[in-house]
């Protein structure tokens, strides 16, 4: 099985640190985990942080809703 973990930062926020804590459970199970995210803040190589700046506005906005989507609130929390 392969995960693909999808979120706005890898470790700013409630539901950020709890996805890389799942991610990084899932790792040391010996299951292939990934997370993509927006603002990487770790030094875990297993997270890659999507580099969109070279796209145009349209697909930047495309891509932020993609991601917005799957939220569960619209709160923004920060540490």
């Amino acid at each position: 099985m392969k995960i693909l973990h999808l979120s706005i930062s890898d470790y700013n926020g409630g539901a950020s640190i709890a996805g890389y804590r799942l991610h990084r459970s899932l790792i040391e199970k010996g299951i292939s985990s990934k997370m993509l995210v927006q603002e990487k803040l770790s030094n875990d190589d297993s997270i890659k942080q999507i580099n969109y700046q070279f796209l145009n506005i349209r697909y930047r906005k495309f891509i932020d809703n993609i991601f917005w989507r799957y939220q569960k609130t619209s709160k923004v929390t920060t540490l």
